[in-house]
C-alpha cells in the first residue's frame, strides 16, 4: 500500500518550525510581528505613536492633544521557501526521526536568510527595506578590544536623539562581551551569563555580515515584519526538483525520495521615529573586534556596481 505522505507531518510542526525560527533569528526575535490578515496585500506602518498626558486642571481641564502617523512605506508579503528531498526508506521506517531532524535545519535555512536580509540587506527582496537596519546611519561605534564601551557609545547614539534601546543584534563576538560582564559581577567560570547586557535583550543573529560591525542597538519596535503565512508545507512522491539553471537534481518517482517544500510569506519595513526635535534615530552599530569597517562595505558595493 503507498504511503499516504501527507498524514506524516504531524499537525504541531508547522507551529513548532516557525518557533524556531523566531528563536534563530534575531530580526523576528527582537523586531515587532504582526500578522498580515488573510487577503490584505499590504500593510501601513505607524511612525509615530500617541503620547498621553495628564489633565489640568483635573475639572473640566482639556484633554492634551495627540497623534499617530504612518509613513509611506508599506509592508509587502515575500515568499521565502525551500525544497529539499528525503529518501523514501527513511519516512517508511517508523523509527527514524525524519522531522526531529529536518524541523531544526528548515528553521536554520529560513533564520540565517531572513536576518541577512533585515539585518544587513543582503540578497533582500525590493519591497524590504534596502541595506537593512545596519545601513541606516550613524556610522559604527568603535572602540577596539572593549565591547562594552563599544555597545555603550552606541546605545548613547539612539538615546541621544531621543531613542529608547530596547534590544542588541550580534554577531558571535557577544559572547565575549557577556563572558567580561559576568567575571565584572563575581560569577563563576561554571555559570552560564544571561542574554542580557545593560538590561537589554540579546539576540545572536543566525548570519552576521562582519562588514557592519560586531552588533546592532537600538529601538526594535521601529523593524515592522509582518507575517502574511506561517510556514506550510506540500509533499509528493512525484515531484521533480530543479537547481536555479534548470538542472534536475532529484525525481521523486525515478529516485524513491519524498519531495517536500517548505514556504512562509512576510515582509518588512524600518519606520522613522518622531520625537520633538525632528526625526530620531532608532539603530546604530557597534564594532569592538578588528573586522572590516561599515565604510568598506560601501567602497565594496560601489566597485562591485
Amino acid at each position: 500500500m503507498a504511503t499516504d505522505y501527507d498524514s506524516l507531518i504531524p499537525t504541531s510542526v508547522a507551529t513548532e518550525l516557525l518557533d524556531a525560527v523566531e528563536v534563530q533569528s534575531a530580526a523576528l526575535a527582537l523586531g515587532t510581528t504582526l500578522r498580515m490578515p488573510e487577503g490584505l496585500a499590504t500593510l501601513p506602518v505607524v511612525s509615530a505613536l500617541p503620547v498621553a498626558g495628564w489633565v489640568n486642571p483635573r475639572m473640566g481641564g482639556r484633554k492634551p492633544a495627540t497623534k499617530i502617523e504612518w509613513t509611506g512605506d508599506n509592508i509587502v508579503p515575500e515568499e521565502l521557501a525551500c525544497a529539499l528531498a528525503i529518501p523514501s526508506a527513511f519516512i517508511d521506517d517508523a523509527g527514524f526521526p525524519v522531522w526531529d531532524q529536518v524541523r531544526p535545519l528548515i528553521a536554520s535555512a529560513m533564520a540565517i536568510v531572513i536576518d541577512d536580509a533585515l539585518l544587513f540587506g543582503n540578497g533582500e527582496p525590493a519591497s524590504f527595506p534596502p541595506n537593512g537596519v545596519a545601513g541606516l546611519p550613524p556610522p559604527d561605534v568603535g572602540v577596539p578590544g572593549d565591547a562594552l564601551a563599544a555597545l555603550d557609545g552606541a546605545l548613547a547614539l539612539v538615546e541621544g536623539s531621543g531613542i529608547t534601546p530596547s534590544g542588541i543584534a550580534a554577531s558571535a563576538a557577544i559572547g565575549t562581551a557577556l563572558r567580561q560582564e559576568y567575571r565584572a559581577q563575581g560569577a563563576l567560570p561554571d555559570q552560564v551569563p544571561g542574554r542580557s547586557l545593560y538590561g537589554l535583550q540579546v539576540e545572536q543573529g543566525a548570519t552576521w555580515d562582519a562588514t557592519d560591525g560586531d552588533a546592532i542597538v537600538g529601538d526594535w519596535r521601529y523593524l515592522v515584519i509582518g507575517i502574511r503565512q506561517d510556514i506550510r508545507f506540500d509533499l509528493s512522491d512525484s515531484a521533480i526538483l530543479q537547481d536555479g539553471a534548470g538542472a534536475i537534481i532529484a525525481n521523486a518517482f525515478q529516485d524513491d525520495l519524498v519531495a517536500m517544500r517548505a514556504y512562509m510569506r512576510l515582509g518588512a519595513a524600518i519606520g522613522t521615529p518622531l520625537t520633538p526635535d525632528g526625526p530620531g534615530q532608532p539603530f546604530a552599530t557597534a564594532q569592538w573586534t578588528s573586522g572590516t569597517t561599515r565604510s568598506s562595505r560601501s567602497s565594496k558595493a560601489k566597485d562591485e556596481s
